[in-house]
């Protein structure tokens, strides 16, 4: 019973000396570098080796869907609509209002 004792005092000492340790600098460099690797190694798997090349495959993608070039088409028709009443109410001002 006394070693049972003896034992549970040793291990909780032990349990709250290394609870109470405080990390060094040297600790936090190496757990960010840690962080940094594993980071790293998961956008890769995500990702791939070549970000452009994910990113223009995912692109396009996208741009084949017919919903999204739908979508385009109704954004451009309306921004075309909108320049077009701007200039016919105003067209010297919006024409002088353009830089080169």
């Amino acid at each position: 019973m006394r070693s049972k004792r003896r034992n549970r005092a040793l291990q909780n000492l032990i349990y709250e000396t290394l609870l109470l340790e405080e990390l060094t600098k040297t600790d936090k460099k190496e757990i960010e570098k840690i962080a940094r690797k594993q980071a790293q190694k998961e956008i890769t798997k995500v990702v791939g080796n070549d970000l452009e090349k994910t990113i223009q495959k995912e692109v396009e993608k996208i741009l084949k869907n017919k919903a999204t070039k739908d979508e385009i088409a109704d954004v451009t028709k309306s921004v075309i609509k909108k320049m077009y009443r701007a200039l016919a109410t105003s067209h010297s001002n919006v024409i002088d209002g353009i830089k080169a």
